[in-house]
């Protein structure tokens, strides 16, 4: 997706802040002493819907060259039901201080009106982030991107050895395991035993995948949706631009992102999407998006050792290798870490609905709805077979004649060059659709 804008359109500074707030909110914060912006922040009225619908889990990264005045560029992005990284505030500061993550973190709120429905931040490493949202968000749970937690790692050694039981730590299922690769590693190097031990140690809660067992991560275990939202965003900036070039570049990037996204949904509705799953399973997928669904029968697929070992009229036991995980009826809910940390139907919960008929269809879907094709926020008495978008008289229209040109120009031409055109001729029309 091109997207380029010369400096001869670019409105002036008042001019961008008056367009964005037709369509969102602003907010700055300016030095008294000085007369200088320090602070600037924005939220569409889009993100704040987006955010209300998705925002459990919040990852928050800053990135730099993004503007000639040496700007900060904070995202807080969230996780859709596509499994897509959607930004939902964007924030420049002059410094990465604990006072400006605090002040970003407080309009933040503001916009949004409520941040209780946020259970967890992800952030890296740094510790004026960890102390401003320790601060501000009460409430909610700090996990460390598990990628910067293994690069201060492998910053201490270079022996493959003690660098492989190092990233064992970030991953150990189990306390137990976790502390056996930390015995290994004091044998081994008692140098980074005692750095793991000085600093990681204490707040393993954070970082440590077998010191969270209930933290709800939705599949971010890394930074890795923000990062991109980055790279993304970066494509369309330039660091000699002025920052309200910067900001007014962001904005028009914030509205083509929802377009391309709305296309995208309307895209993927159309298609037929198979799972290898068994046919007692196909009504709990068909709710879910395609990244959901694929999730949820991966994971289904590992049922080979599992087994009802005691059920009654409110709960079931299943037996899954050497552990033991308790499915509740009235709950809706699993003990196992796949539940509590993405919240999708385990495939203990999958069992228990295809051999037990009082876990009916409602009651495994009744705490997963944030992966629904649909919107999350309607009653779950929709029943399964409409929550799936029916593609309109319009889109088959345009798919048939797709069909058609496609057939046309691969008679004539070869598939190489039928690909590349019928891909320009789609983004193009995507340029408008809303």
């Amino acid at each position: 997706m091109q997207f380029k804008v010369t400096l001869q359109a670019m409105p002036l500074r008042p001019d961008v802040i008056r367009i964005i707030r037709q369509s969102g909110q602003v907010a700055e914060y300016v030095d008294s002493n000085t007369g200088i912006t320090n602070r600037i922040c924005f939220a569409l009225d889009s993100q704040v819907q987006l955010y209300r619908k998705y925002g459990e889990v919040v990852c928050i990264d800053s990135t730099y060259n993004t503007n000639k005045d040496g700007y900060s560029l904070f995202q807080l992005v969230v996780t859709d039901n596509m499994g897509h990284g959607r930004p939902v505030f964007l924030a420049w500061t002059r410094r990465e201080r604990a006072c400006d993550v605090a002040w970003i973190l407080e309009e933040f709120k503001r916009m949004m009106q409520n941040t209780s429905i946020t259970e967890t931040f992800i952030m890296d490493s740094a510790s004026c982030e960890i102390s401003a949202v320790r601060n501000s968000q009460i409430q909610a749970k700090i996990v460390i991107c598990a990628f910067h937690v293994c690069r201060a790692f492998s910053r201490k050694t270079r022996n493959p050895f003690v660098r492989r039981f190092l990233y064992r730590l970030v991953k150990a299922a189990t306390p137990e395991r976790f502390y056996h690769y930390l015995s290994v590693i004091r044998t081994v190097d008692r140098r980074v035993w005692n750095y793991v031990r000085r600093y990681w140690v204490p707040k393993k809660e954070t970082w440590a995948t077998a010191y969270m067992p209930n933290t709800l991560l939705l599949f971010n275990s890394t930074n890795n949706r923000v990062e991109s939202s980055h790279s993304h965003l970066k494509r369309y900036l330039h660091r000699r631009d002025p920052l309200h070039v910067c900001m007014y570049k962001t904005y028009k990037w914030c509205v083509r992102v929802e377009k391309r996204r709305s296309v995208e949904a309307i895209v993927e509705s159309c298609r037929t999407h198979k799972y290898h799953a068994p046919e007692p399973v196909m009504p709990i997928l068909r709710n879910f998006t395609p990244y959901a669904a694929k999730l949820i029968a991966k994971d289904y697929s590992r049922n080979r050792r599992m087994s009802i070992e005691l059920y009654t009229d409110d709960m079931a036991i299943i037996n899954d290798d050497i552990y033991l995980h308790q499915v509740e009826y009235t709950n809706s809910s699993c003990t196992c870490r796949t539940f509590r940390a993405q919240r999708i139907p385990c495939r203990h919960m999958l069992l228990v609905h295809t051999l037990i008929p009082q876990f009916t269809v409602e009651k495994v879907l009744r705490l997963c709805r944030r992966w629904f094709w649909r919107d999350p926020l309607l009653p779950i008495s929709v029943p399964c077979e409409s929550s799936v978008k029916k593609p309109c008289r319009e889109i088959l229209q345009l798919r048939r004649q797709f069909n058609r040109s496609f057939a046309v120009m691969q008679d004539n031409y070869s598939n190489e060059y039928t690909i590349s055109a019928l891909r320009a001729t789609l983004n193009y029309f995507q340029n408008f659709l809303v």
